[in-house]
């Protein structure tokens, strides 16, 4: 599969990261933190969003990005990262 850039975004313990280190000499590998902090606070599922809908929110407040991922029971997961100075 040729490509210029892969992005592997399946978290910290990432397999496709660990796969493509492990077998590919030539790979080159760079882990970045997007930001410093995080709050995760758990909600009821807002009608307007489906139960398997992702909700991306950048910029959502200045310097803070957000995320969320619904859960079991009627429930989502909001969670928002910044930076500290």
């Amino acid at each position: 599969l040729p490509y210029d850039l892969l992005i592997g975004a399946d978290g910290v313990r990432s397999a496709v990261r660990a796969a493509l280190v492990a077998n590919e000499r030539a790979f080159e590998c760079s882990v970045a933190d997007i930001f410093t902090n995080f709050k995760s606070v758990h909600l009821p599922l807002p009608a307007a969003v489906a139960e398997k809908m992702v909700v991306v929110l950048p910029q959502c407040l200045k310097g803070i990005n957000g995320i969320g991922l619904p859960e079991t029971g009627g429930k989502i997961n909001l969670a928002f990262g910044y930076m500290l100075d």
